[in-house]
This record gives C-alpha cells, sequence and structure tokens, in this order.
C-alpha cells in the first residue's frame, strides 16, 4: 500500500461585517464648536443614516469623533461605518489665487496649483491649498496651464440656493450634488466672460435626458427663448441654436452625434466648453473628445450670460455631482487633442495658437520653459503653453487601490489616497504619488470614506446577482453581471462562475461519434483551425476531424510494444494520460510499523516492524482515513491511494522499457536479461525464497522509491 498527500479545492466564503453606527459617551471636554463653520456639517453612514454637527476628529482612520448641537459630550463613532464627510467651513485664503495650472495625474487625480520648478524627473508645484509638493514626471499625465483670466464661478461648495428654479419641484440640492425627478430648469445668471467650462458627473435610473442652455436670456426662473440649447437623449447629443429674429424666435441645429461610451451605462462623466465670441462648442464624455461645433452664422451673436440645467426626462431620476463652472475672458479657446492621441514615447507641448510638437525633455525657467527639441532649444512662456503630455507607461494606475478620496473647493483638485488623521482643522493622509501631504479643512468639501470596503461590498452582491441568474440558466445575463465587476477584487470564484455562465450558452453544432469501436477520451477545438475538431480514444489513437470527415489520424502507442516485452498482456499498450494535480508520494510501502501506530492492530500473516503490512484494499482505506484525522496534512492536501496511472508514473521514475532504468527498444527482450537487471531493485521468486521482505532493501529507483517492483501486490 502506497500513500500519497493530493492537493483538493476548497471554497472559501468571505464575510464582511461592518459595525452599525453606535454612540459613545464618557469623553469629559465640553463639546467643541469651531469658529469657522458657516454651518451644519454631515457625516453619511453606509446604512443610510446621516447626522448633522461638525467633525471633531479622526484617530488613526479608526474613531471618528463628532459635535452635535444636543450633546454635551463628544459623539465617537466606528470609521469603518462611514460613507462620506460633507464640510462647510468658511475659507481664509479665498481670495488668493488658486494657481495658473492643472495637474493631471496617471490615476485621474489633479491639482490646480503654481509652478515652482519643472527638471527631467520631477516637478514642484505650489498648490491652491499652500502646501509645496514634489511628483515625479513618470506620475503625471499632464499639465494644463490656465488662461491668465480663468476664474471658478461656481462649484458645488457655492450656495446652489440662490439659484432660480422654472417650479419648486425640478431641483433640488442634496450634500452639494443637484437632484432632479421632475420636468424643469435652474439656472443663474453668470459673471460676464467670453468662454465657460462646466464640468459634472451624472448618473440616472431609467434615461438621461439632460440639456444645457448657454448665453441664455434666462436665469433659470424658465426656459428663456435664446441661447445654445445642447441636449443629450441617452446616447445622442444635439446642439441646437435659438435665436431671435424680426421678433420670432428661430431653431436652428448646429450638430448631431450619437456616443457609444452612453449605451447601456447609467453613470458618465462630463467636461463642456462654450466661447461666446467664436460660438464654438466642445463636448468630452469620460474624458474623450465626442463632439466639437461651430455656429456659422453671421446674423447672430449672443449677448446673454444666464446658464441652465433642464431635466427634460419627466419624472426621471437625474443627479449631477461635483458640478464646477469656471471661465475667462478672450479668444483663447482649445484646440483639438487629435495630434496629441497620435504621439508616444516622449513629451508632448501644445500652444494655445493651436500648434504643437513633441519634445525631447522641458525645464521651467523665470518666465516659462525651457524646451529641447530636435530642430534645436527654445524657452516658450507660460502665457503662450496649452498643456505638456508625458509619456505613458505600463504602471498599475487602478481607482480602487485607495481608501479615500477628498473632493476640494474652487475646483482646486481631487485626491484618492489613505487617512491618517484629522486633528486641529488638519487632514493628514497619504497619497501614492506625492507621499505625505496635509490639507486645511477649510478647503475640503467632501471626503469620501472606506471606498474599498464599499467597493467590494458593491462586489459582492453582484457576484449574489451573477449567481441567482445562473441557477435560473441565464447565462447570458450572469455573464453581463460578472464583466462589469471590479477587475481589482476578481477570484478564482469569479473565473468560476465566468466559466459556468459562458458554459451555459453552448449549443450544439455538430453531432458524430469518433472513435465508437473503443469511445472517446477527449475532445476539443483546433486552435488554429476552429472549424476542426481533435480527438483520442480510450485506446491511444488520435484523429483530426473536419464536422464527419477524418482528415488525419494516428496513435500515440509503441506498435511493438505487446510483442517485444516479455510478459506483456494485449491489453497493456502505452496509452496517453492526463494528471493534472502534483502528488507526494510514500518512498517505501507502508510498514507493519506504520500501520499499527496508526489502527493499533495488524492483521500480517508473517510478523515484522520493517515488513510491508498486507492488508485488504478495505483496510487500506480506512488506514488512510485514521491517517488524515490524526497526522492531518497540511491545506489543500490528504492522504489517500494512488491511482493505477499515478502509481506506474512513479514507479517508471521517467524510464520507458519494462522497468525502471531501460529503455524501450534498448533493453534486450529476454528472460534471464530481465530477470538479472531486477535483482538489484526488487524482490520476485528467483530471489525472495517466497518470502516478504523488509522494505528499502534494494536499490531504489531514481526518484528515491524503494520495492516499486516485487515483494507484495500493492494498493
Amino acid at each position: 500500500m502506497k500513500l500519497i498527500s493530493f492537493p483538493i479545492h476548497i471554497k472559501f466564503l468571505f464575510c464582511i461585517l461592518v459595525n452599525a453606527v453606535s454612540f459613545v459617551f464618557g469623553f469629559g471636554e465640553q463639546n467643541q464648536s469651531f469658529s469657522n463653520l458657516k454651518g451644519p456639517e454631515t457625516v453619511s453612514f453606509f446604512d443610510g443614516s446621516s447626522l448633522l454637527g461638525s467633525l471633531h476628529a479622526i484617530q488613526d482612520a479608526d474613531n471618528l469623533i463628532w459635535n452635535h448641537k444636543s450633546s454635551k459630550n463628544h459623539l465617537a463613532f466606528d470609521y469603518k461605518a462611514v460613507e462620506s464627510i460633507l464640510f462647510n467651513r468658511e475659507e481664509n485664503n479665498q481670495g488668493k489665487p488658486a494657481g495658473s495650472m492643472v495637474i493631471l495625474f496617471k490615476n485621474k487625480d489633479f491639482l490646480r496649483g503654481s509652478m515652482r520648478s519643472l527638471d527631467s524627473e520631477k516637478l514642484i508645484f505650489l498648490s491652491g491649498f499652500g502646501q509645496s509638493l514634489e511628483v515625479k514626471l513618470a506620475d503625471i499625465h499632464s499639465v494644463e496651464f490656465l488662461p491668465e483670466s480663468y476664474q471658478v464661478l461656481y462649484d458645488y461648495s457655492y450656495d446652489f440656493e440662490k439659484w432660480k428654479k422654472s417650479n419648486t419641484k425640478a431641483w433640488t440640492e442634496e450634500q452639494g450634488s443637484l437632484i432632479s425627478v421632475f420636468s424643469g430648469s435652474t439656472g443663474t445668471t453668470l459673471p460676464a466672460v467670453d468662454a465657460i467650462e462646466v464640468r459634472f458627473e451624472a448618473e440616472w435610473q431609467r434615461s438621461f435626458y439632460l440639456a444645457l442652455r448657454f448665453f441664455s436670456d434666462s436665469d433659470g426662473g424658465s426656459y428663456g427663448s435664446e441661447g445654445y440649447h445642447l441636449s443629450f437623449s441617452n446616447n445622442r447629443i444635439n446642439l441646437q441654436s435659438n435665436r431671435k429674429l424680426k421678433g420670432r424666435t428661430m431653431r436652428e441645429t448646429l450638430g448631431s452625434v450619437m456616443v457609444d461610451q452612453l449605451v447601456g451605462v447609467k453613470k458618465a462623466n462630463f467636461k463642456i466648453y462654450a466661447h461666446k465670441q467664436r460660438k464654438e462648442f466642445i463636448v468630452f464624455v469620460n474624458g474623450n473628445e465626442v463632439a466639437r461645433w461651430k455656429d456659422p452664422t453671421s446674423d447672430y451673436s449672443p449677448e446673454n450670460n444666464g446658464l441652465l440645467f433642464i431635466n427634460q426626462g419627466g419624472n426621471s431620476y437625474l443627479r449631477l455631482e461635483e458640478l464646477t463652472i469656471a471661465g475667462w475672458s478672450g479668444e483663447y479657446f482649445l484646440t483639438s487633442p487629435s495630434a496629441i492621441d497620435n504621439q508616444e514615447g516622449n513629451q508632448f507641448i501644445s500652444f494655445k495658437n493651436g500648434d504643437s510638437t513633441s519634445i525631447q525633455s522641458s525645464s521651467s525657467t523665470e518666465n516659462g520653459l525651457l524646451i529641447k527639441t530636435k530642430r534645436g532649444t527654445f524657452e516658450v512662456p507660460y502665457e503662450n503653453i496649452r498643456s505638456v503630455h508625458f509619456p505613458e507607461n505600463d504602471q498599475n494606475t487602478s481607482r480602487f487601490t485607495f481608501n479615500e478620496e477628498i473632493s476640494l473647493k474652487r475646483s482646486l483638485g481631487k485626491l484618492s489616497f489613505k487617512l491618517e488623521s484629522i486633528n486641529n482643522d488638519l487632514l493628514v493622509g497619504q497619497h501614492s504619488y506625492l507621499g505625505h501631504f496635509r490639507v486645511p479643512l477649510e478647503s475640503v468639501k467632501r471626503l469620501r470614506c472606506n471606498l474599498l470596503l464599499k467597493s467590494y461590498r458593491e462586489y459582492l452582491s453582484q457576484i449574489q446577482l451573477a449567481e441567482e441568474e445562473l441557477k435560473s440558466q441565464n447565462g447570458e445575463k450572469a455573464l453581463s453581471i460578472l464583466e462589469n465587476t471590479n477587475s481589482y477584487f476578481r477570484s478564482w470564484y469569479w473565473k468560476r462562475l465566468r466559466f459556468l455562465a459562458q458554459d451555459s450558452q453552448t449549443k450544439e453544432i455538430l453531432w458524430f461519434t469518433p472513435h465508437p469501436e473503443v469511445g472517446i477520451l477527449k475532445a476539443s477545438l483546433n486552435e488554429q483551425d476552429e472549424n476542426t475538431i481533435f480527438t483520442t480514444s480510450k485506446t491511444g489513437s488520435f484523429a483530426l476531424w473536419d464536422e464527419y470527415a477524418k482528415l488525419a489520424e494516428g496513435n500515440y502507442t509503441h506498435q511493438d510494444s505487446t510483442s517485444q516485452e516479455v510478459g506483456r498482456s494485449k491489453n497493456e499498450k502505452w496509452k496517453k494520460i492526463y494528471m493534472t494535480n502534483r502528488y507526494w508520494l510514500g518512498t517505501t510501502e507502508v510498514t507493519q510499523e506504520q500501520y499499527e501506530k496508526i489502527t493499533g492492530t495488524n492483521p500480517s500473516k508473517k510478523k515484522g516492524p520493517n515488513l510491508p503490512v498486507q492488508v485488504s484494499w478495505f483496510e487500506s482505506m480506512e488506514f488512510c482515513k485514521l491517517l488524515n484525522k490524526k497526522f492531518p496534512p497540511p491545506n489543500g492536501l490528504i492522504w489517500r491511494l494512488p491511482t493505477e496511472a499515478e502509481w506506474e508514473y512513479a514507479a517508471r521514475a521517467g524510464s520507458s522499457g519494462p522497468y525502471y532504468n531501460t529503455s524501450h527498444g534498448k533493453f534486450p527482450n529476454k528472460q534471464n536479461t530481465y530477470e538479472e537487471h531486477l535483482k538489484q531493485y526488487g524482490w520476485f521468486s528467483e530471489n525472495s525464497s517466497g518470502e516478504v521482505k523488509a522494505v528499502s532493501q534494494k536499490l531504489p529507483n531514481d526518484w528515491g522509491l524503494f520495492d516499486m517492483h516485487g515483494n507484495v501486490w500493492e494498493w
């Protein structure tokens, strides 16, 4: 009896337990009120509840300490139960410049700032919240230089209540987001600027019907009659001009486009540019330019400054998050980025006049950038530069490797990071590119918390939905759910469900019976030509088929193996066997001493501690069962008897002849030659005197295994 330790598959169930919000009283100090609070702040929890008040501190990203006017003492919460915090603090540096450039990082984070220095390795800049930061060029996607008159006109940290609405049900504000569940408009009259930039993330439920009206004669209280009407109808984007001519309102479509990125989704990021003098419009969806239109007419020049958001979808739910409106004066407008997209491997600079070129390097000077090109080295003033793009690399920029995200006021930036603490009105965190950083809470609008936990819970919900669809035999729906899961969390169980979903969609394309006389062992599609099928029979023959026609055939076995080897039976031809798992094998047969230690009995006729135990198959199975209980193997392994194929593979130890250390076709097929060779490795009728012998008395095979030939029969 030989034993092997064999890997087994174990299904693990991972559970995450999120503690419910708990109120802990017992802080002895007086509940603190902050002098820079503009109004109540909001903490929101994963269970859907929220609480007004103000944040006092977050200690070691573990405990959240909260102030509430109804409590004399601070309230303590488990930080892992917190979804987000909305801050509401007065900025002391609101009038200070936010910076003349925007740094966009490889992971989609961004910051406003001012240039300190730039060399071949790193960029040092002063952030909009006052901290000098350093970042490697390898971590930067691009640096955009803003027009001198660029200013943020509105972001979600400003007071939305000042905006007008066409009706009270149309739009509401909720923790910095604009929400609409009823047809209608909201808007405001912006300061007089020439160009407008609008950025937001839209989320909808059933259909996406949103319109923006630029340079409108309405301040939001009505739809108005003049302006440029940019509408989104699911995946169609349309631009229309509305103008008055001789007392009549004239409407003309300037352009329409279908956007594939808006098909089958319920959320997307938008960035829209509009220029009053040039009458040009650019639309970006998820960072990609999808439309660029210009009004060619000369009989209309917009003069109004109204901006409207219109829900055109009736009672369809619509949510706009992180809305930011900026603007500037002058002729400058964005040029097409198509030339940038075609460049790889070098830095790439684009100018505000529309020119662009590949550059070998760039560095900062007092008034601009010193750029090195194939044609020479030139100094370019900052006011002439639109942007610098840096080479892409293969580093992992997954947005799901962090736990927190902050959005800053006045569109100063957005950072994904690991929170360390919040104390004394200062947020401290660790960023993958910037390292250690500190942000005053007066500059923070929102802190999104426990994003990894939230994403993982969403992933588990999707896995559960996929399981339910599979049980309902809806493989196509299950596969669609699995493909939309977050790849950061996918494991072997996701792969298993995906395989089952794909397998459930298979259908019969051909029916025939290859190898009908002996039976089929395996069939697979040919990798080079999927119209052909490769089959293997149980006796070792193979064939290639094109539907019913046999294109080729052969045999894995040695045709002379039965006639040349002494004692070989007709049913003992070589066969191709697949062993899919590795295993460990005992170096000797199980001895009587080992058997007694496990079972307490010894049924062998001839006794001896080092003699192989003589037992039935049922007794062997019971021995394995007890061995697993008394001496459990490492996780994933199990003690059991080897299969016939596993035993022969180990016995041969790489040999191809009738015994180990022999080769097929080279070992003489004579009885006396067989016996002389076998005497070195095993006990048999010619050298054992008909008695069972102790183990390990003969030479082992090349893998160190004893008595694989002779002595006793083995299970």
